[in-house]
């Protein structure tokens, strides 16, 4: 899967992981291949929506790789997505672009584009 995310262009400014053993390890992974330092946040581990959206918006970075945990992942993938996301599996990879730089306001407009990938 980030073989496939650093195919595609996409270049994050940061990857921010939940400190639990298999986000790591995920996050190192796609870390390896994209180039792009690992910053670990305990706060992510079991976050909602709504904190994984803060904890994103609170990084200081444009473009930013959550790893991190469901129910929370699905609900945000959902939210940003407009309901279009219903799950994402382990390793699921959502992407989600918007013609603003606040995000403040990203989950109240609709991305001007947005990806899913699956490994199952």
């Amino acid at each position: 899967m980030a073989r496939e995310l650093t195919e595609s262009g996409f270049r994050p400014d940061v990857i921010l992981s939940s400190t639990a053993l298999r986000a790591r390890t995920t996050a190192e992974a796609f870390a390896a291949e994209l180039g792009v330092a690992v910053t670990l946040d305990p706060e992510l581990y079991g976050a909602s929506a709504s904190t994984l959206l803060a904890i994103a918006a609170g990084s200081g970075a444009l473009s930013v790789v959550l790893v991190a945990h469901d129910p929370g992942m699905s609900v945000l993938a959902g939210r940003l997505s407009g309901g279009r996301i219903e799950h994402m599996p382990t390793c699921a990879v959502a992407t989600f672009q918007w013609d603003t730089r606040d995000w403040d306001v990203v989950d109240s407009i609709e991305p001007t584009d947005w990806t899913f990938d699956s490994p199952r």
